[in-house]
């Protein structure tokens, strides 16, 4: 499958690591929730999900030196302002202040050309994007998993992107970890989201295993996710401050064998949320506490070897 061409609306590299995972994105993935979890379900320490930034932000303007003075009494050069930078057309901040020009040199006898002063700030950001505009797509046919970060404290997990037997390529988590591994992706100034990935449950350990799809993820203790287990049940739930409860819930009439193939994930959108499988939507349910209005996404696994594909943000 050929690669989606990202647009620069569709920012989709994380940050630097920051200890308190202001990350805007991950949740397992790339990217919520029953009573407090068990011991089955624990969740990654709150340790280190990369701060995604937001959209790029316009260039700074540039400033001209004022020219030199003339002759003795001549008045000093001009003082041009530069012009701001450009507003980026989602989600981005604006421009930085240009520069200051460079004084004008003297002439004989004249007064130094005052200096130019700075650019302005660029306009603020542009207008939201329209529902159904996408906001990453991602099918690894590149080869690279840039633009996703491994949660650096799981000793476990071993994500990399393989060739499938199809001859695609895949994002793998080749190993059926005890607890939740996550690759977290995204962008931190997301606010209503739709996303969904295809989703290969290759191999797993018992009933409890489970894949894992987070939106708007600050940190690992402060996320939204879906989750769907092997007996073919999928919850929606949060994890805030730590804390874990089921919002949404779904059971098929299916139970899932090795080698089973799915496209599910979530929709968040204002106060409603929304479960999806294989395109259509099952299920949806209020959020009457919303905790977090912004945040990224993340990929996960737990007790379960798995393949992510396809994975697609849009606006809902």
């Amino acid at each position: 499958m050929r690669r989606t061409t990202r647009s620069p609306q569709m920012v989709f590299c994380p940050g630097a690591l920051t200890t308190s995972l202001a990350l805007a994105l991950a949740l397992g993935g790339g990217g919520a929730i029953a009573p407090a979890c068990t011991s089955s379900e624990a969740f990654l320490p709150s340790t280190l999900p990369p701060t995604l930034p937001g959209a790029d932000a316009g260039a700074g303007g540039s400033a001209p030196a004022g020219s030199g003075g003339g002759a003795a009494s001549a008045t000093g050069g001009a003082s041009p302002t530069g012009s701001g930078g450009a507003a980026v057309p989602v989600g981005g901040s604006g421009g930085r202040s240009g520069s200051g020009g460079a004084p004008g040199s003297s002439a004989t006898g004249g007064r130094v050309a005052a200096m130019a002063s700075g650019g302005a700030a660029g306009a603020v950001a542009g207008p939201p994007a329209s529902p159904g505009a996408v906001l990453l797509s991602d099918d690894f046919e590149d080869g690279s998993t840039k633009g996703w970060l491994q949660d650096p404290s799981d000793a476990e997990g071993k994500w990399a992107v393989t060739t499938d037997a199809s001859g695609s390529k895949v994002l793998t988590e080749s190993v059926a970890t005890s607890a939740i591994s996550w690759m977290v992706g995204g962008n931190s100034t997301w606010a209503n989201q739709r996303v969904e990935a295809k989703v290969r449950f290759t191999s797993f350990t018992d009933s409890g295993a489970t894949a894992y799809i987070a939106t708007r993820f600050v940190d690992f203790d402060n996320y939204y996710f879906v989750q769907m287990k092997v007996d073919g049940s999928l919850k929606i739930r949060k994890r805030i401050q730590g804390s874990t409860s089921d919002l949404v819930t779904y059971k098929t009439k299916m139970a899932l064998a090795a080698g089973d193939v799915h496209v599910f994930g979530m929709a968040f959108a204002d106060s409603t949320l929304t479960i999806y499988l294989d395109g259509a939507a099952v299920a949806t349910g209020p959020e009457s506490a919303v905790s977090n209005p912004k945040g990224g996404i993340a990929l996960g696994t737990q007790k379960l070897a798995a393949d992510f594909d396809d994975v697609k943000v849009t606006v809902p």
